[in-house]
């Protein structure tokens, strides 16, 4: 509804109060959960903060591989092009969230037992839930040409071979969103933040030479 009465800014008007709700909910049960009164420790909140600014890199470079393509897709080629594509990435990324949710339980878990005596868990989850993802996926391509015309009607048909060579994609952000977690927990946000960048720079520099032609 707030997109629809101030448009953009009622999306990020929307995005940050969602963001507000989560976070004081949030914070609420965890007062709830802990016994007595909190202290703030200095020394804690360095650490924090000093992580936080290493994995900073890799949640820019995540928000821009989400728009960018989208962006220079409707600026290189058509907005209708662009709609098509945006299209077929949402289509991506309800499937996603198998693997997301997965992500949240083997967060727990490494919070729980710690990232090396989880790991044995996690892996068989993880194997679990890839093979899955990877049934799936042929499941998807197999029936999109049949499924989003049907749901969506024929004008939605140039979706399907994007969608259909997307799932390639697909498993790698399965991949991300499963191991990423394991990542996160041992340590590891400069190599995190290195490769993110790496692979932002690439995904720009390969669209902006591919979508022309």
């Amino acid at each position: 509804p707030l997109m629809l009465l101030w448009h953009v800014y009622g999306a990020i008007l929307a995005f940050v109060l969602g963001q507000g709700l989560q976070g004081w909910y949030t914070v609420k049960a965890a007062l709830q959960a802990l016994p007595g009164r909190l202290r703030h420790q200095r020394a804690h909140t360095t650490a924090l903060l000093k992580n936080a600014l290493q994995l900073h890199p890799a949640i820019v470079c995540a928000a821009i591989i989400g728009s960018t393509d989208i962006l220079m897709l409707g600026h290189m080629v058509s907005a209708t092009e662009a709609g098509f594509y945006q299209m077929a990435v949402q289509f991506i990324s309800a499937m996603l969230l198998l693997p997301q949710m997965t992500g949240l339980v083997l967060n727990t878990l490494a919070a729980k037992h710690g990232a090396w005596a989880a790991w044995p868990h996690a892996r068989r989850l993880i194997a679990l839930v890839f093979a899955a993802m990877v049934l799936l996926a042929g499941l998807a391509y197999v029936l999109a040409p049949y499924l989003i015309p049907a749901v969506f009607g024929a004008a939605s048909a140039p979706v399907v071979p994007i969608f259909q060579a997307l799932q390639w994609a697909m498993l790698g952000q399965t991949i991300a969103a499963l191991l990423g977690t394991q990542w996160i927990v041992a340590g590891y946000f400069k190599t995190i933040s290195a490769l993110s960048v790496v692979l932002t720079l690439a995904n720009v520099a390969l669209n902006a030479y591919l979508i022309p032609h």
